[in-house]
């Protein structure tokens, strides 16, 4: 099981609820959302932290875990081996995801116009064909580029994963002779988001929470997001 939370802003959140948001941070994670300039950062960061206090809530271990949480050597926070989750920001969405006993990563990219000649390095020729080829080759990209990022994600090694050495077939994604399970999700009709997991037919909750109120107020919906299979 991947439980699933989500939030999105369009406007800076009012400066007393930002306040009461904040104070649910350490002191540490409190100075480096201030440490961003530009406000949809620190909204990113914050709103970030608090969707994982909450996939912590759900599978019943205490929010102060986010106080424990550990990095590896390329960055990729963890709390335990039991435990694995991720977050991920793109325009106005955050996103995080949380499962026990399982890897994971997660992406979501907003869909922005690209010159595709400045990505040429990150996919084969082969996958360059299709997205010239679909109806929507900007959105054919971030498809793939978000299928990609997830897994890099998922294995945590960061930057040292050549993106032209991961292949995805089906709703399958394959690097260094393993294969991983991939999950689209969509959110919206202007974002791409997928899931890679070693979990082989995995199952999602999903939360959408409204922060603009303030966190003690906040409204969570149980959400049916759609779920598709890669057709790459």
């Amino acid at each position: 099981m991947i439980h699933l939370f989500f939030t999105r802003f369009d406007k800076p959140i009012s400066s007393d609820n930002w306040s009461r948001l904040q104070e649910y941070l350490s002191p540490e994670l409190r100075k480096k959302s201030n440490s961003y300039r530009k406000w949809e950062d620190q909204h990113a960061f914050v709103l970030g932290r608090l969707l994982l206090m909450e996939c912590l809530n759900e599978i019943g271990i205490s929010k102060n875990a986010i106080l424990d949480i550990k990095y590896n050597e390329f960055g990729k926070p963890f709390l335990n081996n039991d435990i694995d989750f991720n977050i991920s920001h793109s325009g106005n969405f955050v996103i995080c995801a949380i499962a026990q006993k399982a890897k994971l990563g997660i992406d979501i990219e907003v869909i922005t116009p690209i010159d595709f000649k400045d990505y040429n390095y990150i996919l084969t020729a082969e996958e360059w064909q299709k997205i010239h080829l679909s109806e929507d080759p900007l959105k054919s990209f971030f498809r793939l580029w978000t299928m990609k990022e997830s897994l890099i994600k998922a294995v945590g090694n960061g930057l040292s994963i050549p993106l032209l050495d991961i292949t995805i077939h089906n709703n399958k994604v394959l690097y260094d002779n393993k294969s991983w399970n991939l999950t689209e999700l969509v959110l919206s009709e202007n974002s791409c988001a997928s899931v890679a997991t070693t979990i082989a037919h995995p199952n999602f909750v999903f939360f959408e929470v409204d922060y603009s109120t303030g966190f003690k107020e906040k409204k969570i919906i149980q959400t049916n997001i759609k779920k598709i299979e890669s057709p790459f």
